[in-house]
């Protein structure tokens, strides 16, 4: 998908899209579907880190009519990290994920995190060493290697489940 592509063309029923299309080469990008009967808005966090840093991530703000104690939103961020990522690039990736992240939970009370993706080869220990979230995906999604994960600060979240590719893909799918 690219910024010529209609979202039409990639819409579900009673579901938005939000999109963040690859600027450079064929293809790619990441992309977020939230049911209709939710707030919901793509958000864009303000912060501190070198300018012309652009990777592939959408940030969604959901906010369900009801939600457990104490969280008041759900922040979504769908990932795309691509396979040639350098270590330092990944070094990049990691500080600006933290810096968005404490980003929100300094601009809303108990924001819940929901973090899925294909992160390929970039280390994400981060995620759970610094930010104490799980990883929720513990089976291989590609191949025989977990490259797609799913990191949320909820509790009542299960593991995935690992379900087939969908056409031409060579992913599995989580749910």
């Amino acid at each position: 998908v690219n910024g010529d592509t209609p979202d039409s063309l990639c819409a579900f029923n009673n579901f938005r899209i939000f999109r963040k299309d690859r600027t450079t080469g064929n293809g790619g990008g990441v992309m977020c579907y939230v049911p209709g009967l939710f707030q919901s808005f793509l958000v864009n966090p303000i912060v501190d880190i070198a300018s012309g840093v652009d990777f592939e991530i959408v940030w969604t703000l959901v906010r369900p009519r009801i939600l457990p104690r104490p969280w008041s939103c759900i922040v979504v961020a769908v990932v795309y990290i691509p396979p040639w990522y350098s270590a330092e690039r990944c070094r990049e990736f990691k500080s600006y994920t933290l810096s968005c992240i404490y980003f929100f939970r300094t601009k809303y009370a108990h924001p819940g995190f929901i973090i899925c993706g294909d992160f390929n080869t970039c280390n994400t220990d981060f995620f759970i060493k610094l930010l104490h979230f799980k990883q929720k995906v513990t089976k291989p999604t590609r191949g025989a290697n977990v490259l797609d994960r799913f990191f949320t600060n909820f509790d009542s979240y299960l593991d995935a489940m690992i379900l087939p590719p969908l056409g031409l893909s060579d992913h599995n799918c989580m749910l």
